[in-house]
């Protein structure tokens, strides 16, 4: 059950971002950007929890060797496509109360998704397939 609602999810916070690469040339995408986007933060938010606790749960669970690995991948980069959205307003109570060092190295991670967002797209698209090839089994 984790593993179909982390493909739902990636696949979702995917096309969300590959609508964004490919606006206007693609309908599917553009659909489903117009859809999620009004509703972006509170996925982003519900998808950066899940993905903390699918990372936890998943390796108690799944048996399978490459099976943890493609849903720990999966899972990982369900938080690494949130957290840009959400980064900001989930500090912004605890700025005073974190170190600054490590504030800041969660910065770096958040504005080096945000460079690198369009290759951590292709590789989700890529993750998404393998997890799907795993439901299949």
């Amino acid at each position: 059950m984790l593993a179909f609602i982390s493909f739902i999810l990636l696949l979702t916070l995917t096309a969300t971002y590959l609508g964004k690469v490919f606006a206007g040339k693609n309908a599917g995408l553009d659909k489903v950007n117009a859809l999620v986007s009004p509703h972006i933060e509170k996925i982003a938010l519900i998808g950066l929890a899940y993905g903390i606790f699918a990372a936890f749960v998943t390796p108690m669970t799944v048996l399978n060797g490459a099976d943890m690995m493609i849903r720990l991948a999966a899972n990982i980069l369900i938080i690494l496509l949130c957290l840009p959205n959400v980064f900001d307003k989930l500090v912004a109570n605890y700025q005073d109360k974190l170190n600054s060092a490590v504030l800041d190295e969660m910065r770096h991670l958040v504005d080096w998704a945000n460079r690198n967002a369009k290759m951590v797209t292709y590789v989700a698209l890529f993750v998404a397939v393998l997890l799907f090839a795993t439901l299949l089994r």
